[in-house]
């Protein structure tokens, strides 16, 4: 008798079909992902009430899914694993052009970027005064970090940044230490400190101003889906299940407002040859 028609050999067969068919069935379910920002236990408690309220909208289960770090998460979502993410706009509009994403929507106001140096620094007036010397950001491809490396069109030219660990005020704690000549900061970071706090520096850039934190759809979600998200997203009330969102990202939020596509045309190059992978 041949292996072939052994029953031990296609009970295996069947086994191993039966397997592969409930992976496929485990990742049939749409995937709701962002950036690596938060402990886990915080992702949940920030994205998983987004997850629920996108399942009982477009009627097809959503799972959160939180990549372990930056590189998973940049990998998953430039091979297209990923269906409804929210995340800077230089990422939504490298999703928009090379896997057809549709941006859905963005929260309130604009992400705009500063870069500062010591009043009394005589040498740095301008952002070209920092060529090739030290300057703090966060790592990147954070959205600040890269629109200032852009300036410089001359890799041998590009400041050296060093990376400060948490979020802007942590840029300018290490600032202040002496680890760097400038620092890229967020306005909002900026404009928080005192009048006081504010004379130890100057502006020596301002970046245009960009669409804030966005959310994006893949062609898996459909037209009609997208429909009822976009519409239930942006009711003017009070929007429970982004609350922690809202708190973290933009305080004065309380829903989110449409994304349109032509805002986000031409960021994509801010990653594309620059980024290593991208």
């Amino acid at each position: 008798m041949s292996i072939l028609n052994a029953p031990l050999f296609r009970r295996s067969l069947l086994s191993i079909g039966l397997w592969l068919m409930s992976l496929t069935c485990a990742n049939a379910n749409l995937i709701l992902s962002a950036p690596p920002r938060e402990s886990a236990d915080e992702a949940k408690r920030t994205y998983e009430p987004l997850a629920k309220f996108f399942t009982e909208v477009i009627g097809e289960q959503v799972d959160y899914v939180q990549p372990r770090d930056w590189l998973q998460y940049t990998t998953d979502m430039r091979n297209g694993r990923y269906d409804i993410l929210f995340d800077g706009p230089h990422f939504a509009a490298w999703r928009i052009k090379h896997l057809s994403h549709v941006p859905l929507v963005k929260l309130p106001g604009t992400l705009d970027f500063v870069v500062l140096a010591r009043w009394d620094d005589k040498r740095i007036n301008k952002l070209r005064d920092l060529v090739a010397l030290p300057m703090c950001g966060l790592p990147s491809p954070n959205l600040g970090t890269m629109t200032v490396m852009a300036q410089f069109t001359n890799p041998v030219t590009q400041p050296d940044i060093k990376e400060a660990k948490g979020g802007f005020d942590d840029v300018i704690k290490a600032f202040l230490a002496g680890h760097c000549r400038a620092a890229i900061v967020r306005d909002t970071a900026f404009k928080k400190l005192s009048d006081t706090d504010k004379k130890h520096f100057k502006v020596v850039f301002k970046s245009p101003s960009f669409p804030n934190q966005t959310v994006t759809v893949s062609d898996r979600i459909k037209p009609k889906m997208r429909d009822k998200l976009l519409a239930a997203l942006t009711v003017k009330k009070g929007f429970e299940p982004a609350e922690i969102l809202f708190n973290e990202l933009s305080k004065n939020a309380k829903y989110f407002i449409a994304a349109q596509p032509a805002e986000y045309r031409g960021m994509e190059t801010l990653l594309e040859g620059v980024v290593w992978g991208w």
